[in-house]
Order: structure tokens, then C-alpha cells, then sequence
């Protein structure tokens, strides 16, 4: 969004005076190397305009095992789908060390990237498209960001949604898409903030009541769902016998809670 309410349809970061302009903010995440760009993609802005007339801090990589907590400024609509959400309460997942080890390519996680992908906050604006959320709305944010209309998303396998993930690395070495995640894949700043852009809102938010607290709703963002597709992919339903889960961090104890309901069986976790 300009300075005067008009929504911008210009790609952000193609040409070489955008991706210069980039390398000399500090702030600002490297940008993929042109020739890794998917075309086609239902989101036109990964990376997001901020406004550093309004503080708003998050969590940045640096590189190996190095964060930094900066004031980046206040994230921007960019497209008329998004949302911006002031984050409430946010985790730290197993996957967030990967990046802080260094263990995954600088092609998918770029240095100056905010970390994090589980998250609940509160709506604080929307674009002109968002149908279903506005603001002062709490909602649980998904880690995943799915476009909803690929082929993937309409068989309901949103993890390999095609229309969200710029970088085509991890495309080649998997041999099939796969979805953009905050903080983490795609370029996409993660939720490890104090606001957070949310693109296609309306398919990456989940309103949850007054009822549920932070602590609570938080699990949907990434490990409940992880743990009940672990338990589904293994076929666990009320005709199991027995239950034997190896790990006990959280996705393995939430699936050891899930599993109360899917079966009557024991359910044993070695070690615990």
C-alpha cells in the first residue's frame, strides 16, 4: 500500500536496483537469486514494506547461531488479501534451530529473515479482500501459507501448495512443491514479532474465542496439527491395539494427548 491508500501490484525485489536497495539495508532479508523465483505464484509480495516511523520489533537470523531482536518497523498491507496481526503470544519450534545452526541453504532461509511460525495475536488491519476476518478479531495463525486454490490445496494437502513458495530449490530437490512456511521457507517473515503480515489472510487465520487463552490455541499453529497427521499417516483409529510413540518433545506429547481420543488402547512413550 502507498502512501496515499492505493494498493502497489509491482513484484518487489526483481530488478537489479530493487535487490541493491535491499543489500543496503541491514535490515532488510537478502532476496532469492532471480533465477530461483517460481512464476505463477497467487502472493506477489514476499517481502514486505515497512514502516520505521512506527517501532515494531522481531526476531532476525543473522546467520550461524546468531539472532538479533530489532526494530524492523511496522509491517505494511501490500496486497488486498492481507492482514497485519499484533502477536500476542509466540514459540520457538525444533525447526527454527535448524536455521539458527545454519543447517538449511541461505537460498531458503535468508539471513535477515524474521524467525518463527506458530503465533496467536490479534487482527490490527485488513486489506479491502480479507472476507472473513477484521479487526480486533483474536486469531491463531497458520504456519503454513497456502493459497487455497492450487490442486493441492483443493485435495486438502495445503503442505504442498504450489502457489505460495517462491524459491524453486527445495521444489528440484523434493521433486514436488511445496508451501510456503513464516519464517522459514519462501521468504516469508516469520511470527517471532510484535506485528506480522499475513498474506491471503483469510486462509492463514483461525478465529478462536474469548474462552481459549494464548497458551491454549497456540498448539494449532504447528504441533497439533503436526502430531494428528503423524497419528493419521499411521493409521490410528478406535481398532488400534496398541500405541507405542518414540519422542516425547512436543509434537510427541501432543500426539500422545490426541491419541486419548482416537483410540482405546495403552499408549506408551519409551523413556517417559
Amino acid at each position: 500500500m502507498n502512501s496515499n491508500g492505493q494498493f502497489v501490484t509491482k513484484e518487489v525485489v526483481t530488478t537489479t536496483t530493487e535487490k541493491t536497495t535491499v543489500a543496503q539495508d541491514p535490515t532488510l532479508k537478502q532476496s532469492f537469486p532471480q533465477e530461483q523465483l517460481i512464476s505463477g505464484l497467487k502472493i506477489k509480495h514476499y517481502t514486505a514494506s515497512r514502516n520505521k516511523n512506527i517501532s515494531s520489533n522481531a526476531v532476525v537470523w543473522r546467520g550461524l547461531n546468531s539472532v538479533e531482536f530489532v526494530d524492523l518497523g511496522m509491517p505494511m498491507l501490500m496486497e488486498p488479501g492481507d492482514a497485519i496481526v499484533r502477536i500476542t503470544t509466540t514459540a520457538i519450534c525444533g525447526t527454527d534451530l535448524h536455521a539458527y545452526m545454519k543447517e538449511m541453504s541461505s537460498n531458503i532461509v535468508p539471513k535477515g529473515l524474521v524467525l518463527g511460525h506458530e503465533a496467536v495475536g490479534i487482527v490490527d488491519s485488513v486489506g479491502p479482500e480479507v472476507k472473513n476476518f477484521k479487526q480486533g478479531d483474536r486469531v491463531v495463525v497458520s504456519a503454513i501459507i497456502m493459497c487455497g486454490d492450487c490442486e493441492f490445496c483443493k485435495r486438502g494437502q495445503t503442505s504442498l501448495c504450489s502457489g505460495t513458495n517462491p524459491n524453486l530449490e527445495m521444489k528440484n530437490e523434493l521433486g514436488v512443491p511445496i508451501a510456503a512456511c513464516f519464517g522459514l521457507m519462501g521468504g516469508y517473515d516469520g511470527l517471532q514479532a510484535e506485528h506480522a503480515r499475513i498474506p491471503l489472510a483469510d486462509y492463514q487465520l483461525l478465529k478462536i474465542p474469548d474462552s481459549i487463552s494464548d497458551e491454549q490455541a497456540l498448539p494449532l499453529s504447528d504441533i497439533m496439527c503436526t502430531a494428528f497427521h503423524g497419528l493419521r499417516n499411521a493409521e490410528v483409529d478406535t481398532n488400534t491395539n496398541s500405541l507405542v510413540i518414540w519422542g516425547a518433545g512436543p509434537v510427541g506429547l501432543m500426539a500422545v494427548q490426541l491419541a486419548k481420543y482416537l483410540v482405546t488402547a495403552n499408549t506408551q512413550v519409551p523413556g517417559v
